[in-house]
C-alpha cells in the first residue's frame, strides 16, 4: 500500500529574534533520512512542494492544503506566505 508523510521545515528561531527562522532543505532532508532508516521504509519517490505557511509550525497536518493561491505583481505580493516540504512517497511494509 502507497503512503506519504510530509516532513515541514522545523521552527528553529531564537528566544530573542527580529524574524523566524527555519530550517534548510538539506535540514530537512537529514530528518527524511533518519526517519526512513529508522522505519525501514521502501522509499517510491521524494519531490519537494510548496505549501501555504502552516499557521501553527508544530503541526504535520498537509492534507488540508489544495492549492497555493498568491498573486505576484512587481515587488508586491498577495495571498499566503509559502513554504516548501519534502513529501517521501513509501510503500507500507
Amino acid at each position: 500500500m502507497l503512503s506519504f508523510r510530509d516532513f515541514i521545515p522545523a521552527d528553529i528561531t531564537k528566544a530573542i529574534a527580529v524574524s523566524r527562522r527555519y530550517e534548510t532543505l538539506t535540514e530537512v532532508l537529514d530528518r527524511v533520512n533518519a526517519w526512513v532508516a529508522e522505519q525501514k521504509v521502501e522509499v517510491i519517490n521524494v519531490e519537494t512542494v510548496i505549501l501555504p505557511l502552516l499557521s501553527n509550525s508544530k503541526s504535520t497536518d498537509t492534507s488540508r492544503y489544495t492549492d497555493n493561491m498568491q498573486l505576484g505583481i512587481g515587488m508586491f505580493s498577495f495571498g499566503d506566505k509559502r513554504q516548501q516540504i519534502a513529501r517521501v512517497w513509501y510503500r507500507k511494509n
